[in-house]
Formats: structure tokens, sequence, C-alpha cells
């Protein structure tokens, strides 16, 4: 991920009980992102790999985003990697699954990105027969019909993560084709085995080193990427607003007629997380006609305050987007 820089909030009819927790569906207020204007708070959702952090483990995270924070929509990776299937001819260890699965309240959602693969996978003609054989497919008949999966997002930033970047080398070409032919392959598995949603993979931040990685999204496009997904993604790190609007993006995003999705927005520094919120939320929603989701990046990411991306540092730092998140309710 490229992660580079860029909620007075003020909570209208928010039912909490004693304990703090935050009401009903029905009860989510919007958030008043200083004069830039509403967005609902059922908009928000976090990332959270749900590893070990100053909150605790998985269940006390997935407690404190729901009910301190009052989100009901976590992004995490099912990694893919050499824990859940040391060879090919291994059986799936689903206990890292299981675990975040267990931590999920029953109205939140959660949103798993399928993404990469393990090291002897390297190099491999056969290697998306692989990762839908040995990977999607036991993943989706395990969780398939769990009702608190609202979709699968088939990799993340496949122009970035591919070819030894994070995936080894000969996954993925990093090319808008390449990519396309894996969601071919996975999405009619999604569609057969699971209720959930056909979520695309988004790009390195679609407003940055302009207009190659927002290119890059047009050929996805124009590879036959649309019908196959039900939710169009992007990320937005940084402001650069004007890429929004006279750069093009939200007529892009528009003009696919999909449901659109931000799965990744954030900025680097406890401090300056909530200055984030104020400054590009507003205007996703205002500039995008069908902006559903905006996941915050992210909850934890091990790193101090001054560098982190998280809601909560490495030091137990809430950031001041978090507080204001806390202090909504």
């Amino acid at each position: 991920m490229v992660k580079r820089a860029g909620v007075h909030l003020l909570v209208a009819a928010l039912a909490v009980s004693a304990c703090g927790l935050h009401g009903d569906v029905g009860d989510l207020g919007d958030l008043i992102f200083g004069n830039g204007g509403d967005v609902p708070r059922e908009q928000l959702g976090v990332q959270n790999e749900f590893f070990g952090n100053p909150k605790g483990g998985p269940a006390a995270q997935a407690a404190d985003i729901r009910n301190t924070l009052g989100l009901r929509h976590i992004r995490t990776s099912f990694f893919f990697d050499e824990s859940f299937l040391p060879s090919e001819g291994a059986s799936p260890n689903f206990s890292r699954f299981d675990t975040i699965l267990a931590a999920i309240p029953p109205d939140t959602d959660l949103l798993p990105i399928l993404a990469y693969a393990p090291r002897w996978l390297a190099n491999r003609a056969d290697w998306k027969d692989v990762f839908v054989d040995r990977y999607v497919i036991p993943l989706l008949d395990r969780y398939g019909g769990d009702g608190r999966i609202v979709g699968w997002e088939i990799w993340n930033e496949p122009d970035a993560f591919c070819n030894g970047r994070v995936a080894p080398p000969g996954v993925l070409d990093c090319s808008p084709r390449d990519y396309v032919d894996l969601v071919a392959r996975v999405a009619p598995e999604i569609r057969r085995r699971s209720g959930g949603l056909v979520v695309g993979g988004a790009t390195t931040s679609i407003n940055q080193s302009f207009p190659s990685h927002f290119d890059y999204n047009k050929d996805m496009v124009n590879a036959g990427l649309l019908p196959l997904i039900d939710v169009y993604t992007f990320h937005w790190y940084g402001s650069q607003l004007e890429k929004l609007t006279f750069g093009g993006i939200a007529d892009f995003l528009n003009d696919t007629g999909m449901l659109v999705w931000c799965t990744e927005s954030g900025e680097q520094g406890s401090t300056r997380q909530l200055q984030h919120a104020e400054d590009v939320f507003p205007a996703l929603d205002d500039e995008i006609d069908h902006l559903e989701r905006i996941y915050v990046f992210t909850y934890f990411d091990g790193a101090g305050s001054a560098d982190t991306f998280g809601l909560v540092s490495a030091e137990g730092i809430e950031s001041d987007l978090y507080q204001f998140l806390r202090d909504s309710g």
C-alpha cells in the first residue's frame, strides 16, 4: 500500500446505553465534518488485521470498534500464506480466520480480502488454479454462509502487490489484464458458494502518481472488470481533491454505474487523522454518486504515534479521530 498525507463531528439522534454502546442501525446519526458537510456514520468502517495491540486481542478490538467508535464495518485480510497452507498438499489452517469471525459482533459486518500467496507458489504457471482450488474454495465452503461477511474482496492493490512485491515472483504480473483474469476465476466461486458481494480490489491511491494509478483503473475497466463484480473500490490518501473533480476521478467512478466503496483512506500521525477526515470524507461523499462506504485506514498498524496510520498507536495513544468518534456518541 502506498500511504501518504491527507470529524469535527456532531451526531444527531444517537442512542447510547449506559455502557457506551452506540445504538441500533436506525439510531445512527449523521457526522458533520467541519464545514464540509454531513456523512452518515453508517457509511464509515475501518481496516483491522486483529493482531495483538494495546487494546487487547481480537474480541476486545472488535468490541472497541463496535461499541466505543460506533463503527459496524470492518475490513481485514484473510492472508493466503504458509501459516494457512504450508504446502500444496497440506490441510488448511483456519484458526486465524476462525478467531477473527468469533470476535465480530452480530450486528457488524466483515469484508475479508482474498490475497497474496505462499512462497512455494512462486513462478508456477498454474498459480491461479491453486489459488482458487486450495485457498478460495476452502474459505468459501467454510465461511460462505456466515451472514456477517458482507462480501469478498479479490486482492488488494494489484498494481503494487504483485510479482515479487508482497506476492511471490510470478504471482500476478502487475498488469490490469492479469488481475481481471484472476477475478474472472474467483468471482464465480463467490457467487456459487457465498451470499456475499463480489468486491473488486482497489489500486494504490487513485489520486496519487497522477494519472498512473488512475489509468490503471481505466485499464481494468477496459479489460472487462465491471461485469464480474458487484462493488467498485478505490483508495484515497492525501488530499489532492482537485483530482476528484477536475482530474475526472469522480466522473469515472460515477460512470461505472456501480456501488462504490473507498476501502482505504487515512493519514499518518495520531494528531493529523481528524483533519484528513474533515477534508476528504465529505468531498468524496459529495462528488461520488453511489459511494456507500469509506473504510478508515487503519485501526492499528504497530507504529508509534508520529508515524502511525492507526487509530491506536503502538504506545496505546488514541488518535484525534479515534477520540472524536468515541466522544461523538
